[in-house]
């Protein structure tokens, strides 16, 4: 196996020749908590003189790669290939007293003494940079619209009056637009 970081090129080298046919390729990987405002990346912010920090990511266009292997050539996303298409299926381990979100709901968390799992839903086929993960203490306010779909707002601790405004145009917007 070759790794040409400069170009981020993968070039796969097998002693035998694979038969024709489907296939699983594992790949094993890490990720960096970097300060760049790229990929996944530390955010850092004060709250009532003490400076906290939150993990998110910016994916686009192509900073997915940052944080995870993806095949994301546009070239290939153009060729009817099911393979190619992405779904995504996050889990995230972290501080028991962090809140993670994503694109989906959450399955399942689990308790392992301080450290805390979250499993979300796995996602429909959508492409690798609207990926989103956020990871920090945060409040939120809630409503359901007329047809029942629940809205949140996260906003840091102690300011969910911020985001009653937001919260206010995006349950009045789903209103309008499932009609």
């Amino acid at each position: 196996m070759l790794f040409w970081m400069v170009m981020m090129i993968l070039v796969l080298v097998y002693d035998e020749m694979l038969s024709p046919g489907d296939g699983v390729l594992g790949i094993d990987f890490s990720g960096v908590l970097n300060q760049q405002m790229k990929g996944l990346y530390r955010c850092t912010y004060v709250d009532g003189g003490v400076k906290k920090n939150m993990a998110v990511t910016q994916f686009q266009a192509v900073d997915a790669r940052r944080c995870f292997p993806y095949w994301d050539e546009p070239a290939l996303k153009a060729l009817p290939i099911h393979s190619l298409q992405a779904t995504f299926k996050i889990t995230i381990d972290m501080p028991s007293e962090l809140t993670a979100l994503s694109n989906m709901p959450i399955t399942d968390e689990k308790l392992n003494e301080n450290i805390k799992t979250v499993y979300f839903e796995e996602s429909p086929i959508m492409s690798t940079y609207l990926v989103a993960v956020v990871v920090g203490v945060f409040d939120h306010i809630e409503e359901t619209t007329a047809y029942g779909t629940k809205v949140r707002v996260y906003c840091p601790v102690g300011k969910c009056d911020k985001g009653k405004f937001a919260l206010d145009v995006a349950v009045k917007a789903l209103d309008i637009f499932t009609r």
